[in-house]
């Protein structure tokens, strides 16, 4: 027990942490030694990486220290949405890929079965509202959408609901800054 429990902090936690830091680090860690601004470059880079579900930051505040520094909000809103949404499928088709393999691994536990039929009819009736609702969450998304895909939840369906959170909540980033600025 002891192996996997090391093995899952290996995995789980210190790999993606390591590559965290490392893209923040290659990216505007780099231009701010340099006395840069930080670029519309790195924005799209950390944007993108940090809505695969393996680094789970909230971005949104990078979104917010973009505007800040002068940024167009119309073209960070769209970079973001388009760079979130296109990480979120590839998320979700992840998910879909290793769906089988998943469940039928964890499927050779008894109750496995009774307990997975309960929780894919609260999916399909609870589902469409979490994924909406988790998109108005920093950092929550990603993961979510890597589930959406394990349990086959239906894709234009995931994308729809996940693609409208993060308008909504990109929106309000917005409107909150604006009103501060």
């Amino acid at each position: 027990m002891r192996k996997k429990n090391w093995l899952w902090r290996l995995f789980g936690v210190i790999i993606p942490a390591f590559l965290a830091i490392a893209l923040l680090s290659a990216t505007i860690g780099n231009e701010i030694i340099q006395g840069l601004t930080p670029s519309l470059e790195s924005f799209v880079i950390i944007q993108f990486m940090c809505y695969l579900f393996f680094i789970t930051l909230p971005v949104e505040m990078l979104f917010l220290g973009y505007l800040f520094l002068g940024y167009n909000f119309i073209v960070l809103f769209v970079l973001a949405i388009v760079l979130a949404v296109s990480a979120q499928i590839i998320d979700y088709g992840i998910g879909y890929l290793l769906s089988d393999k998943v469940i039928g691994f964890l499927g050779k536990s008894p109750d496995f079965e009774r307990k997975y039929k309960k929780t894919k009819k609260k999916i399909d009736k609870y589902g469409g509202w979490v994924i909406f609702l988790f998109n108005l969450v920093p950092a929550s998304s990603p993961i979510l959408l890597l589930t959406a895909g394990l349990v086959k939840y239906p894709f234009k369906k995931a994308i729809f609901l996940s693609a409208a959170g993060l308008i909504l909540k990109y929106i309000i980033i917005i409107i909150t800054y604006l009103v501060i600025v």
